[in-house]
């Protein structure tokens, strides 16, 4: 059984041997789901953002689909549908919620070599009558922490308790979520989701080997940038050994981090094929991040260079998910009746999202924040060669949930 994009059998996620890593899986085939429904997603949004937003993108797959998903719950009719046929979640409700519970479980481990955290909350104007159901679906079914507030009198004052919030949960990479002035007394509603996650490497980075090197932008221009290194530089006697596949689009490798669960993914096109194709590619179903027929295998690596990068970017994502079909979801004749009563009308005024990420020779980092507001309204072979000094791919991907932590395009690492 194939799982799309991905390009994994259901015993190929499941064999250790073949990345190097754990992938024991508390979800079983919503597991595959979760990823491919990540995945997909994020490539659309990127897809999409790409026609604005030019050179580096970076974004969370999980945080969003989980903020919109939560917001999904409170729809019904046509609403509903735009969002589940974007979004990607089980229709049945019990199906969706207990992946999703196990989801925000696994995401919030005890005692692990990494970091990682995943919250939800949602803040109510205090005068503002919410469906008990919907209350009672964010609280057990998405762990939410839920705060009354009070918008009509003081919305800065709640903006800067969410904002604290969402900085709180991210260890202060993600400080403004919400913009000042953002927020007013018309907000009824605001959903978020926070997500902090740092790894170290399995095998680390030497820094002593990492140095200047030239890195070709997208239309050609040739920048300096600290690239780390690994391999024969490295004048060891055993050469690095890491998981690898060649297909006819490029070379992915995986680095897997301490503890065996978390990994970084590279995807690195070939010379000749530029990174947003790559994209389309992964998206239009013509590649497969895992190969359709070819299968990763453990290879000696006589080169591995990778550019030290940190990413930060902000999005308004009103008009990206209106160009991929929510313009109604925006609408004041949106049906959200799952949130309120049917004498209130409810409106999506805002998403918004951001996103923090780090790889340098210790490992990574990232943080994500999602908002949404709601107003009340009307072998013995050749050792390998991977040297990513031009643009790629690349995604933090939880072996065991299958979710897809992030997702960035890497356009100009310097």
């Amino acid at each position: 059984m194939k799982f799309g994009v991905l390009g994994l059998d259901e015993e190929a996620f499941h064999d250790s041997s073949r990345f190097g890593y754990v992938t024991t899986s508390v979800l079983d085939h919503a597991t595959h789901a979760i990823s491919e429904a990540d995945l997909k997603f994020g490539l659309s949004l990127a897809d999409t953002l790409s026609k604005t937003e030019q050179g580096n993108l970076s974004i969370s797959p999980a945080s969003l689909r989980t903020a919109l998903t939560m917001l999904a719950e409170g729809a019904t009719g046509d609403t509903y549908k735009i969002m589940e046929t974007t979004l990607g979640f089980p229709a049945d409700p019990q199906e969706r919620h207990h992946y999703f519970r196990q989801v925000l479980a696994a995401l919030n481990p005890e005692r692990t070599p990494y970091s990682l955290r995943f919250a939800n909350g949602m803040w109510v104007e205090r005068s503002y009558n919410l469906k008990n159901d919907f209350k009672r679906t964010m609280e057990r079914e998405y762990r939410a922490s839920i705060q009354l507030t009070d918008f009509l009198s003081n919305s800065e004052r709640e903006l800067s308790r969410i904002n604290h919030w969402v900085s709180e949960k991210t260890e202060g990479k993600i400080t403004q979520l919400f913009s000042e002035g953002s927020l007013s007394r018309e907000t009824a509603l605001v959903l978020a989701n926070a997500l902090y996650f740092k790894a170290f490497w399995e095998e680390p980075f030497e820094p002593q080997y990492t140095q200047k090197q030239e890195f070709t932008r997208t239309n050609g221009e040739k920048v300096k940038v600290a690239m780390m290194r690994k391999g024969s530089v490295e004048r060891s006697e055993h050469l690095p050994e890491l998981q690898y596949v060649k297909q006819n689009w490029g070379q992915t490798v995986i680095l897997p981090y301490q503890g065996g669960r978390l990994a970084k993914v590279v995807l690195l096109p070939r010379a000749g094929i530029k990174v947003n194709a790559l994209e389309s590619f992964l998206l239009n179903g013509q590649a497969k991040v895992f190969g359709e027929d070819e299968k990763t295998e453990k290879r000696e690596f006589s080169r591995l260079e990778i550019p030290k990068h940190e990413l930060t970017q902000s999005y308004d994502l009103k008009g990206p998910l209106v160009d991929l079909g929510w313009s109604s979801v925006f609408s004041e004749s949106a049906q959200f009746e799952k949130i309120v009563g049917e004498q209130q009308t409810l409106k999506v005024d805002g998403i918004v999202h951001q996103t923090y990420f780090k790889t340098d020779e210790k490992g990574s980092e990232g943080a994500a924040g999602s908002g949404i507001e709601i107003l009340c309204a009307g072998g013995g072979e050749k050792p390998i060669e991977f040297v990513a000094d031009r643009p790629f791919l690349e995604l933090v991907l939880d072996s065991l949930t299958g979710s897809i932590l992030f997702l960035n395009r890497v356009e100009d690492p310097s």
